[in-house]
C-alpha cells in the first residue's frame, strides 16, 4: 500500500469492530485542494477542478515522499 492510498483517518480493529479506513490519503488531500478551488472566485467545469485538485493531492503526496527519504 502506497501512502497515497493509506486511510487517513483510520480506526484500529478491536474485539467489538472490524475498523474503518474511510477516505485515503490522496482522496483527503483532492478534497481540502477542490474545497479551495471552489472557494475562489473564478467558475470552471467540474471536471477541470476535480483534475487540478488530484493534481494538487499527487503533488503534496510526492513532496511529503521525498521528505521521507532525506
Amino acid at each position: 500500500m502506497t501512502n497515497a492510498d493509506s486511510p487517513a483517518f483510520a480506526t484500529p480493529e478491536t474485539d467489538t469492530s472490524y475498523g474503518h479506513y474511510g477516505l485515503t490519503k490522496r482522496e483527503h488531500f483532492a478534497g481540502l485542494a477542490m474545497a479551495g478551488l471552489l472557494a475562489a472566485a473564478e467558475e470552471s467545469p467540474a471536471h477541470t477542478i476535480a483534475a487540478i485538485s488530484v493534481s494538487h493531492a499527487d503533488a503534496l503526496l510526492a513532496e511529503l515522499g521525498m521528505e521521507q527519504t532525506k
